[in-house]
């Protein structure tokens, strides 16, 4: 169902949605009682088989400003894709539907970003319902610092800030995104011109469950985003300048992520088929491999990535399974 565009709209909500009846109505609850007027909410339904569409419905028959949307089953890059055409806010924001947001978040990053004319605006966020430790200061607040792999790592999210629609115009992001997969907002941080931190914990993001983003046990999955960040790859050549070799990071890191997962599911071939594409990207010369391996993974975790994994695949296959336990 589309009501048509709504002039005025300061910010688009997005949520796309698979499959959540468990955790929707809270989400849904925690969208349309923000204390921001001026929105729109684009809930696309990508193929529940559960009650989630119904739902859904529900919602866009009680507001006005809720628009519903339900397509066949695409999978969640395509879903942002599709409801990013759609927006017409002045800034666009996410919430994964099995998350829920404090009532006057999109207020705060909305006044925030007009306060000093910036592109991005986002906040903290806590894991719910028990925070997890190895990401406990996984946040880190923009101060105007130069914008390096730090800062890009920490917060390439989407479903904690909103980004001026003009900027996504502007870099194609929906395209990008469809090839590129959600690591395309990382252009965003880089390209914005301004770049503003609310401080507090606005968003509460739910773990221990299964949810779009919890496919991580597939191989498949691993050697789609080995293609996704090679597309990045190809991107930050069109679109950044100085950001070729963190961006060749990331396929390597992929690249050593599918060959631990493949030793792990005992699939000899697509180990030695990765192993050899990561030869051709050379991690020993790129000198950010070790430094944000260390610092996201620990030392210890990131040898076995850097050293062990790549040796050999009974290796692989023995320090991965225990290392995957820990």
């Amino acid at each position: 169902m589309n009501k048509g565009s709504v002039e005025g709209i300061k910010v688009s909500i997005i949520i796309p949605i698979y499959n959540a009846e468990k955790y929707l109505r809270k989400c849904l609850d925690s969208v349309v009682s923000q204390t921001l007027k001026e929105k729109e909410v684009i809930v696309i339904d990508d193929g529940s088989n559960d009650s989630s569409a119904s739902i859904v419905d529900e919602y866009a028959a009680k507001y006005e400003f809720v628009h519903a949307y339900h397509q066949d089953n695409m999978g969640v890059v395509k879903s942002r894709c599709k409801a990013l055409k759609l927006a017409r806010g002045e800034f666009v924001g996410w919430v994964d539907s099995d998350d829920f947001i404090e009532n006057n978040m999109f207020e705060r990053l909305y006044n925030s970003a007009k306060e000093i004319g910036a592109d991005v605006a986002y906040c903290d966020y806590d894991f719910y319902p028990a925070q997890i430790k190895t990401k406990k200061n996984w946040f880190k607040p923009y101060t105007g610092q130069e914008r390096d792999w730090r800062f890009i790592e920490r917060n390439t999210q989407q479903w904690n800030k909103i980004v001026s629609r003009r900027l996504l115009i502007d870099l194609r992001m929906s395209y990008w995104m469809e090839h590129c997969g959600e690591g395309a907002y990382a252009f965003v941080l880089i390209k914005a011109n301004k770049i503003v931190t609310v401080n507090e914990q606005l968003y509460h993001y739910r773990v221990g469950h299964t949810s779009l983003s919890n496919n991580m046990h597939k191989t498949e999955w691993y050697e789609e985003n080995v293609d996704k960040t090679k597309k990045q790859l190809e991107a930050s050549v069109i679109l950044t300048k100085g950001w070729n070799e963190y961006f060749t990071y990331r396929v390597i890191y992929a690249l050593l992520q599918v060959m631990l997962i493949a030793a792990c599911n005992a699939d000899k071939k697509i180990y030695y088929t990765n192993r050899r594409k990561l030869k051709k990207f050379n991690p020993k010369s790129n000198r950010y491999v070790k430094v944000i391996l260390d610092n996201n993974h620990g030392k210890m975790r990131s040898f076995v990535l850097r050293k062990v994994i790549p040796i050999d695949y009974r290796i692989a296959r023995f320090v991965g399974r225990i290392a995957l336990k820990n």
